[in-house]
């Protein structure tokens, strides 16, 4: 799904969110909020379309390759990525739910480093959408141009971009053989499942898992920011 939002050209998407849109009743998995967030992205103007495309295509890698959660996401600010000398990037990210520990409002580090396939490296999807956007990039790039709204907290705040992925994905399992589109509830989750099954079958240990997701609480020392910082760049994940 994130490399047909990455190579479907403008004029076909808008065409295929059309086509979506008129027959409604051939998608009945997909709830109405949905087919209103395609119509808006249907009305958009060519570049902000493919600015809208590109953050999609980032956004998703994001969340697969790092397993952090949706919201979290949208709250990452550009400040939160530091380029390493070897040619690595550090993210970090405030997560306020860390395994079963909610409201925790802790500090996460993850090292992202280049992949084997350059179509599908984490860094160079980023680099697209951050290099290529047709506007200045909002400080929070994957928040999609949404206005803060007064009086509203995180999570509600975040359910404006969230919605408006979550079609885009619809669109893109429509595209890709899922005529209902993507089914369950938790539909931006399919993301970080995937991550989890990826760190699983590469191996990787349940103590290096803990770091890269988050998870890690055992460290009670005033010192514990920069441990956590450390592990992020050491870690073979």
């Amino acid at each position: 799904m994130i490399q047909y939002l990455r190579s479907v050209a403008v004029n076909d998407f808008r065409v295929h969110l059309n086509n979506i849109i008129q027959n409604q009743a051939n998608h009945p998995g997909i709830a109405l909020q949905s087919f209103t967030e395609m119509r808006t992205v249907f009305n958009k103007r060519d570049a902000d379309l493919e600015d809208v495309l590109r953050s999609a295509v980032a956004y998703g890698t994001l969340l697969y390759a790092t397993r952090m959660r949706s919201i979290t996401g949208i709250d990452i600010t550009l400040d939160g990525f530091e380029e390493q000398p070897d040619g690595s990037v550090l993210l970090t990210r405030t997560e306020y739910k860390c395994g079963s520990q909610r409201n925790v409002s802790k500090e996460v580090f993850v090292r992202l480093a280049p992949g084997k396939s350059l179509d599908r490296c984490t860094l160079v999807l980023l680099a697209e959408y951050f290099a290529g956007c047709s506007s200045k990039l909002p400080n929070q790039p994957f928040a999609l141009g949404f206005r803060s709204i007064q009086g509203a907290g995180r999570t509600n705040q975040a359910k404006l971009p969230q919605s408006r992925f979550i079609a885009l994905l619809h669109a893109a399992a429509i595209a890709c053989g899922l005529p209902g589109g993507l089914s369950g509830e938790k539909k931006l989750h399919l993301l970080r499942m995937i991550c989890e099954n990826q760190l699983l079958k590469a191996g990787v240990s349940s103590k290096d898992r803990e770091d890269f997701i988050g998870w890690d609480t055992s460290v009670q020392n005033r010192h514990y920011y920069t441990i956590t910082k450390q592990r992020a760049l050491e870690s073979n994940a």
